[in-house]
């Protein structure tokens, strides 16, 4: 529900200036703020995945990447794992709504990038997208990376959807403020 304050206007009262106060308390902010804190849940572990993986495996990620062949894969993972973990931040303890949706948004559009850079590069390259995670999580490498593209599927599903729905929300909030005070 959005309460609305507005003046009341008397015929004898000089026109006053419009002081009318919309807030977003509908239904759907406890909403938005689990789905983004389940992004910061997802984006914790993967980035802790990474980082897991470059400490121990140093070995396995000497290769250069395939999509930045200027790097090595342990430089990749660790700039992936901090952009996840800055992200991660940005949601947690943001105040701001919209800028932990398009921090999401954007971090996964570059994730889904990267995984065309991946298919474009070569095929189907491993992705080190959770670590090296297979052999402790018991499963096998196809089911890493169902898993992987899962949960990018989730965070641009999340992430777009937290963005529209801010974007329209400040839309129709500014709309009504403009038609009430006209």
């Amino acid at each position: 529900m959005v309460p609305l304050m507005f003046p009341v206007r008397h015929a004898v009262d000089a026109p006053q200036e419009c002081s009318v106060s919309l807030k977003c308390s509908g239904s759907h902010a406890p909403l938005l703020r689990v789905l983004l804190l389940s992004t910061a849940l997802i984006l914790t572990s993967t980035a802790l995945a990474k980082l897991y993986t470059v400490s121990r495996f140093q070995w396995l990620l000497v290769d250069p990447n395939p999509v930045f062949p200027f790097l090595r894969n342990q430089v990749v993972l660790l700039i992936a794992s901090m952009l996840e973990l800055i992200v991660t931040v940005a949601v947690l303890f943001g105040r701001n709504t919209l800028f932990s949706a398009a921090s999401v948004f954007s971090l996964a559009s570059m994730f889904l990038l990267y995984r065309i850079g991946l298919y474009a590069a070569g095929g189907h390259s491993l992705c080190f997208c959770l670590g090296l995670s297979a052999p402790w999580l018991q499963i096998s490498t196809e089911k890493q990376d169902l898993i992987a593209k899962w949960l990018l599927a989730y965070l641009l599903l999340v992430g777009i959807g937290a963005l529209l729905f801010q974007l329209t929300d400040t839309r129709i909030n500014r709309h009504l403020k403009t038609r009430l005070c006209t």
